[in-house]
């Protein structure tokens, strides 16, 4: 019983080792990366109108989705409390863009 304990385990480790050894041939894949993000340069201006810079209710234009959209930003704090976070973190993030990176 001890022998066949010590032969199962024996053989689980040579497994393992094995396992371990696969894998030196990898080679990371290139991956293409833009030169420059919208968010990083917010001084320049863009080069066409997007539609994902519009807001979303006036692209439906429609005076009464604007209007309850009005309404209910001025009277539901929730919304008025993740707006001023999103603002909060969209200055924070221009900000730190423009902050050189100290690894000190």
């Amino acid at each position: 019983m001890k022998k066949t304990a010590l032969l199962g385990i024996l053989c689980v480790l040579v497994v393992e080792a094995a396992g371990c050894m696969m894998g030196p041939n990898y080679k990371r894949p290139t991956v293409s990366v833009p030169t420059a993000f919208r968010s990083a340069m917010p001084d320049q201006p863009a080069a066409a109108a997007s539609l994902g810079n519009e807001k979303w209710w006036d692209v439906y234009q429609d005076p009464v989705l604007a209007d309850l959209i009005h309404t209910a930003l001025q009277q539901n704090y929730d919304v008025r409390i993740a707006a001023a976070r999103v603002l909060e973190a969209q200055g924070a993030t221009r900000y730190n863009a423009r902050q050189p990176v100290s690894l000190s």
